[in-house]
């Protein structure tokens, strides 16, 4: 006997928003381009206000010996765009 519909179309609904809430979770280690969930990461390290997350230990050891190789350079003039509606 299967549910009646609208309580199909809203399970459906709940399984999309637990979806986003997971991804919103997960991000790339930005040395091995793993997906890992944020909450779970072996290390974190902040550089230019931007939070970066990592796998292993070895990940993040990589990224302190030369974070310039694995930081994405900020455009300051959007970032100044933004800030001051320019």
């Amino acid at each position: 006997m299967h549910a009646p519909r609208h309580q199909r179309v809203f399970k459906g609904i709940g399984n999309r928003l637990k979806r986003k809430e997971l991804a919103k979770k997960r991000t790339t280690d930005p040395v091995c381009g793993m997906q890992i969930d944020t909450e779970k990461a072996a290390a974190t390290e902040v550089v230019h206000e931007q939070t970066y997350h990592f796998c292993s230990a070895s990940c993040h050891e990589k990224f302190l010996a030369n974070p310039s190789q694995y930081v994405k350079p900020q455009d300051s003039s959007s970032e100044h765009a933004r800030h001051h509606g320019c």
